[in-house]
């Protein structure tokens, strides 16, 4: 595990997290939420033994369905309006916090022991905020390959892809062959 000093707060490592988080508890995940899903996602995230009490769990997948419909939102327009409603909901004045051990990075949270769920809706909405206003919704992408409609970032070389991996890619080829070959 890193130490604290090494996780990286930046924009681009909440992105990951927040990805992460909308596919383990959101509507992509398509199975029941749990405490150990969260935890398991902050974890691999660079959280230092994260607990999530189940009181937290139901603020929580309202957050990240929030946060998926920033994702899901047809025009860029509509992300920036839903961006700002989490924001309205949950931000605070902005500050700049180490605790833990960590390097200085930025809160919009109340306090640093804020509850779970509003330090997820200010850092993911922060994110996305400033993904938005940088490239648009052009840097992240719903997968349409048939039964998954995971969330990914697109922000490498290949940012006009369909798919979550190659594995949806490959199998939304093959359908799309099938249908246009009448196989």
């Amino acid at each position: 595990m890193r130490a604290a000093s090494e996780v990286h707060f930046g924009p681009s490592a909440v992105l990951a997290r927040t990805v992460a988080l909308i596919n383990a508890i959101g509507p992509p995940a398509k199975v029941e939420p749990t405490a150990t899903a969260v935890e398991l996602v902050l974890r691999d995230h660079g959280e230092p033994d994260p607990a999530v009490a189940p009181d937290e769990l139901p603020a929580l997948i309202d957050v990240v369905g929030q946060l998926f419909a920033v994702c899901a939102a047809d025009s860029d327009d509509d992300a920036a309006r839903a961006i700002n409603d989490l924001l309205f909901a949950y931000g605070h004045r902005p500050r700049l916090t180490a605790h833990d051990g960590t390097r200085w990075h930025l809160h919009l949270d109340s306090t640093d022991d804020a509850p779970l769920h509003e330090w997820i809706a200010t850092s993911g909405a922060l994110a996305l905020a400033t993904m938005l206003s940088e490239i648009g919704r052009d840097g992240w992408g719903i997968c349409r390959a048939d039964g998954c409609g995971r969330l990914f970032l697109t922000t490498g070389p290949a940012r006009r892809r369909a798919a979550c991996s190659d594995r949806c890619a490959t199998r939304t080829r093959v359908r799309e062959h099938r249908r246009r070959h009448g196989a």
